[in-house]
């Protein structure tokens, strides 16, 4: 799914008003540290390079090795141990980490798949791609609409 989704779903599962805006930087997290990692790595060719499609087309190693970890199961049920073991709320963060690799698992595929239990195996489920099939990104938007709209109205 696309990062603004992402980080929508991540204010949506966490509503607490005082943690909202963590929880949807938590949501996008997965997409944003390989971005900067990119931004880091490249400069501004990263941006022109993704802006043209050149890059997604054809990813370097290293930013598929970043991009593979932050979208696995494995370092984020790490991280949330450690938060869970040093904090007392903190760690309901990682409910929007786990949601956005929950999310993108039935909707990437080829070298953009989740690899789920990334670095141990290269196991993953081939999807259907969000950004070929515009019914994802629709359904997607609509139901995380209807769910705040929804939620907004009750509470």
């Amino acid at each position: 799914m696309d990062t603004v989704s992402h980080a929508g779903w991540g204010a949506t599962v966490i509503r607490a008003k005082s943690m909202v805006g963590w929880a949807a930087i938590a949501g996008a997290l997965p997409d944003m540290i390989p971005v900067l990692y990119g931004i880091v790595r490249y400069g501004l060719r990263f941006f022109s390079e993704m802006t043209s499609q050149r890059f997604v087309k054809s990813p370097t190693s290293g930013y598929m090795r970043i991009y593979y970890f932050t979208h696995s199961l494995v370092p984020a049920s790490i991280t949330t141990i450690i938060l869970f073991i040093f904090t007392k709320s903190a760690w309901l963060l990682s409910i929007p980490y786990f949601f956005h690799i929950l999310l993108d698992i039935p909707t990437h595929r080829g070298m953009w798949a989740t690899r789920i239990v990334y670095p141990f195996s290269d196991f993953h489920v081939n999807g259907w791609s969000w950004w070929r099939h515009s019914w994802i990104s629709m359904v997607n938007w609509t139901v995380l609409i209807a769910i705040n709209f929804i939620l907004w109205n009750v509470s």
